[in-house]
């Protein structure tokens, strides 16, 4: 009897001594697996004990390939009722992905009005309260960014538009970090807010936000992004001379910590550098003539069409900076509803893109541009919120259902609704010959409170 027991023992001591080996595995091994699994696997591996989750984020850190960064498609969702976020993801046989939703104020709403570098810009929304912060549906972790208040122009907003707190998402244009690690004390949040007129500048946990002074309502910024470590702003006037503004890189001082902690609340200095977004047009005129665009819909009438418009982006794509412009052709509906409130509404339907290489040196005053014709092996995603550059040999896959769509020279587009036009439009246009692949139909909708944004899955926990 004592035998058994103590071969019993023995055998039971070898399976713990096995089993204690598993959360020893070299971070070099583990990061072999990882390289084999998808995100939301890796994420899985990350909590099944501390020794895998520390080794998850030292490979993280390293910057190892953890998985395809193949961006997902946020869809939009039901702002009062929902629980979860859904994400579609193109790569591999499509899949839809549901994370649940940061928990809101008590009869609060929550809205999405952004995407950067792995975070969701949120919007907690009561009838007298807005709270703005930065989560990430991956790790569940939630930022807090300074009160709107500290925005001159927020309080002009709420005069015009007093149902503002229902539709933030028209307040803020976008909003774009410097790094994924966001709760660094380095990361630096830039906005666009309200008509494009404010640029304004933060860390996540100051009490308010730095206003750029260089931009207003006369010289306003159509979009902004991080590339090699300065933050580029593509600037605009309302007259012609635009066409004459220089180059020109400021500096600015962000931060407003308590100086509790000298290591932790030192203010950090950006370099802004300003492009005149009339560069491009040196290479070649971006307006086509408007072709006849007549939309079926019940209770709306085509009143006339209007020659192209563009709207237009910057993507970092391997160090480079490009300005793309996504060119419209739009028309005006006259749109009554029951006899209730006639009035004119902008449609729009994409033409073309074009792609141009901004020809910049840090020393130069000022910059010119090159059209390209292609894009390489490059994959991008453009929308108002956030805009991005994959290689496209990550998108290879064998069970991929959309090989089709999924090949490099191509751009992946998003148009949400917005306070002047109700058209939604999702699609990838070829740059080798023009054509244009509707992913769904372009549709009209008076919602414009939920957006679809490109959402670049951030494994940081």
């Amino acid at each position: 009897m004592q035998n058994l027991i103590l071969r019993s023992w023995n055998k039971q001591k070898k399976i713990k001594d096995y089993t204690s080996l598993w959360d020893q595995i070299p971070t070099e091994i583990l990061g072999r697996i990882m390289d084999r699994l998808n995100l939301l696997d890796c994420v899985r591996l990350s909590v099944v004990c501390k020794s895998w989750r520390s080794s998850v984020s030292l490979v993280h850190n390293q910057n190892k390939k953890i998985s395809p960064p193949w961006p997902w498609l946020l869809l939009p969702h039901d702002q009062t009722g929902a629980k979860y976020l859904k994400f579609f993801d193109f790569s591999g046989a499509g899949s839809f992905y549901n994370l649940p939703l940061p928990k809101g104020s008590s009869g609060s709403s929550l809205y999405c009005s952004g995407s950067s570098k792995g975070w969701l810009v949120m919007g907690d929304c009561t009838d007298v309260n807005l709270t703005l912060f930065l989560f990430n549906p991956i790790s569940g972790i939630r930022l807090e960014l300074p009160p709107l208040e500290t925005v001159p122009t927020f309080r002009r907003y709420l005069k015009e538009y007093p149902e503002c707190l229902r539709h933030i998402t028209e307040f803020v244009w976008k909003i774009e970090l410097s790094s994924s690690d966001a709760s660094s004390p380095t990361c630096i949040v830039t906005a666009i807010f309200y008509d494009r007129a404010t640029l304004a500048l933060c860390r996540p946990g100051d009490k308010s936000w730095t206003i750029f002074p260089q931009v207003c309502e006369n010289h306003g910024c159509m979009d902004v992004l991080f590339c090699n470590g300065v933050l580029h702003a593509l600037v605009f006037l309302d007259d012609d001379e635009g066409l004459e503004i220089p180059l020109v890189t400021h500096t600015m001082r962000v931060g407003d910590h308590i100086d509790d902690d000298p290591d932790q609340d030192q203010d950090v200095v950006v370099l802004i550098k300003l492009i005149n977004h009339h560069i491009s047009f040196n290479a070649g005129s971006c307006f086509v003539p408007g072709n006849e665009n007549v939309v079926d819909e019940p209770q709306l009438s085509l009143v006339t069409e209007i020659n192209s418009a563009f709207t237009s982006y910057l993507v970092e794509s391997d160090g480079q900076l490009l300005i793309l412009h996504r060119i419209l052709n739009y028309g005006f509906l006259f749109m009554d509803i029951n006899g209730e409130n006639p009035h004119y509404m902008k449609t729009t339907q994409l033409s073309k893109i074009e792609v141009y290489k901004v020809d910049e040196h840090m020393s130069s005053a000022t910059a010119s541009s090159t059209k390209l014709d292609s894009l390489g092996d490059k994959i991008l995603f453009i929308s108002q919120r956030v805009s991005l550059s994959i290689p496209a040999a990550v998108s290879t896959s064998t069970d991929s259902n959309h090989g089709d769509l999924i090949k490099k020279n191509c751009i992946f587009y998003l148009k949400n609704v917005d306070i002047t036009d109700m058209t939604r439009e999702c699609g990838v246009f070829s740059c080798e010959d023009g054509r244009i692949i509707r992913l769904f139909p372009t549709s009209l909708t008076y919602t414009r409170d939920s957006h679809m944004l490109w959402f670049s899955p951030n494994i940081y926990i």
